[in-house]
């Protein structure tokens, strides 16, 4: 452990869980949920703490969901666990900021990747709906009436590790399409519009 306290460097921790319902589900589960989804991410975030502890400088950037802040129904696990996650950031960011670390969470919406493809095909092979008709509810549902990109999310990762984001510690920053309504008449990414 003391080569891993010494070694450290900054750290951006990204990670997913699959589907379970709230109802139901045993000790043994929750146990293995929280040992398997996140006891090695707080140990890594520890070891890498230490470090940046020592150079005075650091950013800690945990991936969440807005399921956090927005149920999902059938993820039950997966987001107790991440509810956790957002307690140890608040916790660890106020121990961390008297070092220059800030501890922060990016929460993602819904957005254009694989997983979510995966997810929205499922959902139409059970509904007996056509593939773009469940992708056309989802946007539904979002408020800005589109899924993210990987371009927003970057963005954000970007700016909460940079200098400029020194003094913002502790906060969740949701990705959940707050976005102008000229890039809802778009389908790809409208990050650079003014």
């Amino acid at each position: 452990m003391a080569s891993a306290k010494a070694k450290a460097r900054d750290d951006i921790s990204a990670h997913s869980e699959g589907r379970s319902p709230a109802l139901g589900q045993p000790p043994g589960a929750w146990r293995s949920a929280v040992d398997s989804r996140r006891v090695s991410i707080f140990s890594i975030t520890d070891a890498l703490a230490y470090g940046m502890i020592e150079r005075q400088w650091g950013r800690i950037i945990t991936i969440g969901s807005s399921g956090i802040e927005r149920p999902i129904a059938g993820f039950a696990l997966s987001k107790a666990v991440r509810a956790a996650d957002a307690g140890r950031s608040k916790t660890l960011s106020t121990e961390l900021a008297p070092h220059g670390v800030t501890v922060n969470m990016i929460l993602l919406g819904r957005g254009g990747t694989d997983r979510v493809r995966v997810l929205d095909d499922i959902r139409a092979r059970n509904t007996a709906l056509e593939l773009a008709a469940v992708q056309e509810a989802s946007r539904g549902d979002i408020p800005g009436g589109r899924y993210g990109c990987a371009e927003e999310f970057a963005a954000a990762a970007i700016f909460l590790a940079s200098q400029q984001a020194s003094y913002i510690t502790g906060s969740m920053v949701a990705l959940s399409a707050a976005c102008d309504a000229a890039a809802r008449l778009s389908p790809s990414c409208a990050i650079s519009r003014p």
